[in-house]
């Protein structure tokens, strides 16, 4: 069971099958004439198990070992991996999400009291020198060489957990053991079977709780890529585009996506020998080809990136596209971009007086690719701003569509130019054109509704007051427009 779990916690991590050879080394040298049959056994064990996953193995041949070789080290102290581990081990907490929710110290004392009983309670000391080196070696030798900084790090500790439910079983059977012996009364009998319960009822509360919210708290879904791909499938029958960003054909989009479905793959050659100036020009080139035939675009990353390193088709994207959403599923980003073939005239914005964001900058025009949407549509909106005054706060900025009870319909949040242009960098008498993309509940009820641009500060939340040129705070947005849905 070991073993199959140190080859299923990550088929790749070298240094959990190290951790249980070194098991297997110690085993020899400590029982020596008998333990060859226990090495056997476990080579047997890993050899079956790499065989059960070899089909696998081959199908993401080309995506598991470039993930695993290119992921660094990250420093997390060793008593928060316990403390993690003692968590997950204990409650069950669904280990593949990126933060689950840990349980309360009061809880864990209970299985810590086994721990302790399994210590404590006369056995043979080799067994348990022998359990508690399998609980110990697999959780240091991983910490101590480091692990993928990767959403369900806690995996890569998983193969400890066998020889952690051997020690609470035999903590339970210890105070099992405690309970039935001495002379038999009725008033001692149901003082032992308390004992028991104290501890056992507690326990199965906890582990009941874990798999009933496993199943019921969207906190420990699975990453749905069927419903990304379903979306972008409905959004190329309407005329998008999905552009691949990587070496080859993702394996994601051929094994998620319709088969009927087109996609692009941007570069078209994937070369690590030619000029990088020329390479990354022809990337621009294609990518830009696309954004002319296209007024939307679905792009998807694998990260760490195979090919176009410099990410230069999101950089050309988020210069010169309206960036409406970023979803990361597992280790694939797919971002959402409008290339509308024309923009409208720049207006001033529909606010009734002139204001500025607390005399530090000022809106000074808008425009939009379309006056009105449908529900389930988007939205390109482009904004210009002028800078009064030199900022030290890189201000967030927030535009949202408002319902008839200043309800959100559509909300985006970000920095200026998708992140690119961020206030700090602006120069006072600079005019900044600025992108944001937006998408509408496909349940909008059609009517007119007013689009607020605002900004805040991201340390505080604290947002900037807009205010006439006299001075007076007349609220904390700026209406840009009035956008009808229909």
């Amino acid at each position: 069971m070991i073993s199959a779990l140190s080859v299923y916690s990550h088929l790749f991590a070298w240094y959990v099958i190290l951790a249980q050879a070194l098991l297997w080394l110690g085993d020899l040298l400590w029982r020596r004439r008998v333990a060859w049959r226990t090495a056997f056994y476990c080579l047997s064990a890993q050899a079956v198990t790499f065989l059960l996953f070899l089909p696998w193995l081959v199908y993401v041949w080309d995506r598991v070992p470039a993930l695993s070789e290119e992921a660094g080290r990250v420093d997390i102290p060793l008593l928060a991996i316990l403390r993690h581990c003692l968590s997950v081990f204990s409650a069950g907490v669904p280990i593949i999400t990126s933060a689950p929710e840990e349980v309360a110290w009061p809880v864990l004392v209970l299985f810590l009291l086994l721990l302790v009983l399994a210590l404590l309670w006369p056995w043979k000391r080799r067994s348990l020198v022998f359990m508690v080196t399998c609980l110990g070696v697999p959780i240091l030798a991983t910490f101590l060489i480091s692990f993928p900084p990767l959403p369900g790090w806690i995996r890569y500790f998983i193969a400890a957990s066998p020889s952690y439910y051997l020690l609470l079983a035999r903590g339970a059977h210890g105070l099992s053991s405690l309970a039935l012996s001495g002379s038999f009364t009725v008033k001692r009998q149901v003082g032992q079977a308390g004992l028991i319960a104290l501890l056992v009822v507690p326990l199965n509360f906890v582990q009941v709780r874990s798999l009933y919210r496993y199943y019921t708290d969207s906190l420990y879904w699975r990453w749905d890529y069927r419903a990304q791909m379903a979306t972008m499938a409905e959004a190329v029958e309407a005329g998008a585009a999905i552009v691949y960003n990587g070496r080859d054909a993702s394996l994601i989009l051929k094994y998620y996506l319709p088969d009927d479905t087109f996609y692009l793959v941007v570069p078209s050659v994937c070369s690590e020998h030619e000029d990088e100036s020329e390479y990354e020009g022809r990337i621009q080139d294609e990518i830009v080809a696309i954004a002319a035939g296209y007024e939307q675009i679905w792009l998807v990353r694998e990260m760490p990136m195979d090919c176009d390193r410099n990410h230069r088709v999101a950089q050309w994207l988020k210069e010169h596209a309206h960036q409406v959403s970023e979803n990361w599923l597992e280790n694939t980003v797919f971002d959402l971009y409008l290339t509308p073939a024309r923009m409208g005239t720049y207006r001033s914005p529909s606010q009734s007086v002139s204001t500025t964001f607390d005399d530090q900058f000022e809106l000074s025009a808008y425009a939009l690719n379309q006056e009105h949407i449908a529900p389930g549509g988007t939205l390109a909106v482009a904004l210009r701003w002028r800078v009064l005054s030199p900022m030290d706060v890189d201000y967030k900025f927030f535009l949202v569509l408002l319902g008839p009870n200043n309800e959100s319909l559509a909300l985006r949040d970000g920095m200026p130019l998708n992140w690119l242009r961020p206030t700090t960098s602006w120069e006072v008498g600079e005019t900044v054109d600025d992108r944001w993309g937006m998408a509408v509940g496909a349940d909008t009820p059609v009517g007119t509704y007013p689009l607020y641009v605002g900004a805040y500060d991201p340390t505080t939340g604290e947002r900037l007051p807009v205010q006439t040129p006299g001075g007076e705070i007349v609220g904390d947005m700026v209406l840009v427009a009035e956008i009808e849905v229909r």
